[in-house]
Order: C-alpha cells, then structure tokens, then sequence
C-alpha cells in the first residue's frame, strides 16, 4: 500500500543527536475510528483478540476497576488518528523519552492517545503496531515505578505488552498515535 508522508519536523537536541519527530498521514487509509467511552478495557481486549495479553496489565485492569476510576466521556466519538514517529537525523539509533514524544506532540497541536482509544485502534486496524501515550494509559507503583501499555506483533500474534515509562526508545519501529486537540 503506497504511503504519502507528510513531514512536520520538531527538532530536539538530545546529546550529540538531532531528533525529529516524523508526522505521518496516509492519503489511501485514514485511521478514523468510533470510540465508545462506554467500554471497558476489558472489553476492548475481548474484541481485539489478542493472543497474549501481559499477565501484569491483567491485574492493573482489576486494581482500577476496583477503585472506580471514571472514563473520560460517556459518548461515542468518531476520531480521526494521526501516527507520529521518532527518527534520528543521522539514521543510527538514538534515544528519546516517552514524555518528550508527548511534547512534540503537543507542539503540534495534538495529544496522545489513551490506553482505551489504542484498543478501539487496535480493534479495527489489528496490524498497527502503537504506544498510547495519553494521561490514563500510565500506570504507576507505590514506589513510582510507571508504565504503559503498547499493542504489537511478534511471530504472526498481537500482543499487548508493558513498558516501563523511564525507558528510552531508540530506533524506528514504534508509533505513536494522536487524536487533533480541539
């Protein structure tokens, strides 16, 4: 499927190393989908037929449904995603925080989507491998230990997995999904 890539670039100095953070768009497939606030996680991960699931994230899923934690909305909302990337200007590999893909993000006038907007995505597009970003798809310790949730592939089977939000991403492989902000 042939791709047109629009390229805003949001240069960072990390090191040595000039980060670009790469605003991608295809003409042929948008990424619109219908979020219903009204649905579970839990639900969400049924529909999306994962193959595997991190045992962990199970348990998180539990914990919140036990405190209570309100959804965002109540309503059902057609949006339509952006991907954003990371790519190095030199092309090796580099390093580059969660937090600071969130910023440029926002400089862009967009934000990161939540860990139930990345399943709705991931339930209708399966084969996007993404990281939500959003303020309710991190999760953390009592010792400050946080992380989020990202949907990929591995050996033909889609996976949810969990990453530790101090980690730093390097390379290219990751999206990194993002609703327009209002």
């Amino acid at each position: 499927m042939k791709k047109i890539i629009l390229l805003l670039f949001a240069l960072v100095n990390i090191g040595h190393a000039q980060i670009k953070l790469v605003l991608q768009k295809t003409s042929l497939q948008p990424y619109v989908i219908t979020i219903d606030y009204q649905k579970t996680p839990k639900e969400l991960i049924a529909k999306g037929k994962y193959d595997r699931v991190d045992p962990n994230l199970k348990a998180l899923l539990d914990s919140i449904k036990e405190r209570g934690l309100p959804y965002m909305d109540t309503v059902k909302r057609d949006v339509e995603v952006t991907i954003f990337q990371v790519k190095c200007s030199s092309g090796s590999l580099c390093g580059i925080s969660f937090q600071k893909v969130v910023d440029r993000m926002k400089d862009q006038g967009y934000r990161p989507l939540t860990f139930l907007e990345l399943l709705t995505l991931s339930a209708k597009y399966p084969y996007i491998s993404a990281i939500a970003l959003g303020p309710t798809s991190i999760w953390c310790d009592e010792d400050q230990v946080c992380v989020l949730a990202y949907v990929h592939t591995e050996e033909s089977k889609r996976l949810i997995s969990l990453e530790r939000t101090d980690a730093y991403w390097s390379g290219d492989g990751f999206n990194f999904p993002a609703i327009k902000r209002k």
